[in-house]
């Protein structure tokens, strides 16, 4: 009986380990179409992990785990923000303008559930203008890895002439 507990065990930990190569490989692609380009205009996005379900949308107000570097000598540099070491994910509508455009633009189309990789050039992010106190560095190429931990969509609809906002799910 015991040896089947320790065959699971190393079962789940082959698996986790193959998981995690796979994450990584995911991730480096997505750092190597960025390096190959001449000049970053546009967010790169990567999927880390996919799931199913409806996609978010424009007005859905989320509740997202990142953490969020620079991008320096063509790989991942200092890390400058991430909710890991936070009681609270980050919180927001979708479409609000309350994160930078890149972000906005990247969770597009993503899943509860989901985790993908951004890659943001200035343009997209805080641009020459900066935000004082949250990156060190203007006009830096950010990478964000995110994860929407839920979603709240809300619905317009109509009753007797009147318009109501419905919670759809959560």
């Amino acid at each position: 009986m015991m040896w089947k507990r320790a065959l699971a065990k190393m079962e789940y930990l082959t698996e986790l380990k193959l998981s995690l190569c796979c994450f990584n490989f995911v991730s480096q692609v997505c750092i190597a179409k960025c390096n190959s380009t001449s000049s970053l205009d546009a967010v790169l996005s990567q999927d880390l992990i996919v799931t199913e379900g409806p996609a978010v949308e424009v007005g859905d107000s989320l509740e997202v785990a990142y953490t969020s570097w620079l991008f320096q000598n063509h790989a991942l540099g200092q890390v400058f923000d991430s909710t890991a070491n936070k009681d609270k994910l980050l919180r927001l509508k979708l479409g609000s303008g309350k994160v930078i455009k890149g972000w906005e633009d990247g969770m597009l189309g993503m899943k509860k559930g989901g985790r993908r990789l951004l890659i943001i050039p200035p343009t997209c992010a805080v641009g020459s203008e900066g935000v004082i106190g949250w990156t060190p560095s203007t006009d830096s190429v950010l990478v964000f890895e995110v994860e929407i931990r839920r979603v709240s969509e809300f619905v317009l609809c109509c009753a007797d002439e009147s318009s109501l906002l419905v919670k759809k799910n959560e």
